[in-house]
């Protein structure tokens, strides 16, 4: 079986990480399939690094770990990937990536197959491991940090099988994965987006998850082992929608999101059980500023009785772990352009993070990006 080889990076700078949705990982890149011979690879790279600057308090952190300090600063190597894609025939697409860190820390994130043609039907089924399962778009972050219901409410890269249904409009999955004391789970969840005018589209989306913590998410995980519940069953709904207008030569876009568990828990540790999810707004703006891409972001999340949940902060240490308190408040600002070309990425983000215990962190972070 003759492969041809070709070192395509303006493709795998579209297709991997930032550039294509993580939520529907899987279904833009059979969406793309067709586009090229099929015998085929591709294989191309990313590199993210962070400057960051921090001041506010001293954070206790989850597991016992020393406070981390209230003040600091650092410059990070967060993200170094190398991807490989092949179309291996007519109807199988595999997908491969590894990754390191500042840490050294070197790993599978992706390695999976796609089984199916949108050419000759809508369904396609996917098998093995992609870094998360397409439940929801959980959104309200930045070029660095995650929005809040991304932090303690998104499912994680698990194994998996899944069918999908793809067509211009909808994206469909149902998926079945077993992480959790050999116990079966599964997801479902539904993705829509169309027009309503020339200028003016529309996107909304409804997931599902049976059990989060089997679904390889850290925060409800160490909840309910921090109160000897770790086989216990906590479910999730996430619902999202979109609305974006065409106006001033650029794309202004409207956000906002609501996560919620579907099983209650004691999650504030006070003994009454209660849901927790977190819900966001946003605003962003996307436009050409002197021939090259420009965005400004803005956001605004809030969670409610995660009091409890150990959470992640936007500070970039590989060290840094989990806050033991959950993240109350948080607000992002940031913005990103496009330099030497489109594949290189520089911008600024400030967040602001308020935690239940009183705690507080404000970060700064100067993000850059290069598709390679």
């Amino acid at each position: 079986m003759l492969f041809c080889l070709v070192l395509d990076a303006l493709l795998l700078s579209k297709q991997m990480k930032n550039r294509i949705s993580k939520n529907l990982y899987a279904s833009t890149i059979i969406g793309q399939r067709d586009k090229f011979p099929n015998y085929s690879m591709f294989f191309g790279g990313y590199f993210e690094g962070d400057a960051q600057t921090w001041f506010g308090s001293q954070i206790n952190r989850a597991g016992g770990t020393s406070d981390f300090p209230a003040t600091g600063q650092n410059i990070y190597m967060t993200t170094v990937d190398l991807y490989f894609l092949a179309n291996v025939g007519e109807y199988m697409t595999a997908v491969f990536d590894f990754l390191t860190d500042d840490n050294s820390d070197f790993g599978l994130r992706n390695g999976f197959v796609i089984l199916g043609n949108l050419d000759t039907s809508p369904f396609f089924v996917t098998v093995g491991k992609n870094r998360r399962i397409s439940v929801g778009t959980y959104g309200g972050g930045g070029p660095w940090s995650n929005g809040l219901s991304e932090d303690f409410l998104a499912p994680g890269s698990v194994t998996n099988i899944s069918l999908n249904y793809k067509t211009s409009s909808i994206n469909a999955n149902v998926t079945t994965f077993g992480t959790q004391n050999n116990h079966l789970d599964f997801s479902a969840a539904i993705f829509y987006a169309n027009k309503l005018t020339t200028d003016l589209s529309y996107g909304l989306n409804f997931g599902y998850i049976f059990n989060l913590a089997g679904a390889d998410n850290t925060s409800i995980s160490k909840f309910l082992d921090s109160i000897d519940k770790g086989n216990d069953s906590v479910g999730t709904i996430d619902i999202d929608g979109t609305l974006a207008y065409s106006i001033l030569g650029g794309v202004l876009q409207f956000q906002s999101g609501w996560s919620t568990t579907t099983n209650k828990e004691d999650f504030n540790k006070n003994g009454t059980s209660v849901n927790t999810g977190a819900w966001y707004f946003g605003l962003a703006y996307g436009f050409r500023l002197y021939g090259r891409n420009t965005n400004f972001n803005f956001s605004y999340s809030q969670s409610y009785n995660a009091a409890n949940i150990p959470m992640s902060l936007s500070i970039a240490s590989p060290n840094f772990g989990l806050a033991d308190s959950g993240i109350k408040k948080q607000i992002i600002v940031s913005s990103q352009r496009s330099y030497f070309d489109n594949n290189v990425l520089i911008g600024p983000e400030y967040s602001y993070q308020s935690l239940y215990n009183g705690e507080d962190m404000n970060t700064l972070t100067l993000d850059l990006s290069v598709y390679i």
